[in-house]
């Protein structure tokens, strides 16, 4: 009788057993970003990023395309219980496009390890680039006065020549 009231014991206890789960919370305004520039400019969006748990947490900020091209300043941080921190995501381009991509907001408690489950959100963000560089405009300007001046030199060696046979 002693045997299977200490089993159902055993069972009931590693069944309850108090489990320590890591979570730590994690609150993105605004929901969705516009970043609008022209090109050969750099375009900015900023993103205010919450811990809304009771202990203090990693956090880490990052582009799921174009990684090399987009800036985020500061991209790996700690927050405390409650605190908040101002996240600046920047992006120069040197021709017009438009995209629509996903920043990832990851959260970990402090010593966690890449195996452990994190949470976080995905925020939508909107590019628009417009328009071309000054520099391009300055190519362009360039590109066809060297048009016009060879034209030029062209029509003066055939105006040379024919006043040569005449």
């Amino acid at each position: 009788m002693k045997r299977p009231l200490a089993s159902l014991f055993l069972l009931a206890v590693l069944m309850f057993w108090p489990l320590k789960l890591w979570a730590v919370g994690v609150s993105v305004r605004p929901s969705s970003l516009e970043l609008r520039s022209v090109a050969g400019q750099t375009g900015s969006a900023e993103l205010l990023v919450s811990n809304q748990t009771g202990e203090m947490g990693l956090y880490q900020i990052k582009a799921d395309e174009l990684a090399d091209a987009i800036k985020i300043e500061p991209s790996d941080f700690q927050l405390d219980a409650l605190e908040s921190r101002l996240v600046k995501i920047s992006l120069s381009y040197d021709r017009p496009f438009k995209k629509e991509l996903l920043i990832s907001v990851i959260s970990r408690p402090p010593g966690a390890n890449q195996l452990l489950a994190a949470t976080g959100v995905k925020v939508p963000l909107k590019i628009f680039i417009t328009g071309f560089a000054w520099y391009w405009k300055i190519l362009g300007i360039f590109c066809l006065l060297f048009v016009c001046a060879l034209a030029g030199l062209g029509l003066k060696l055939i105006n040379d020549k024919k006043n040569k046979n005449a």
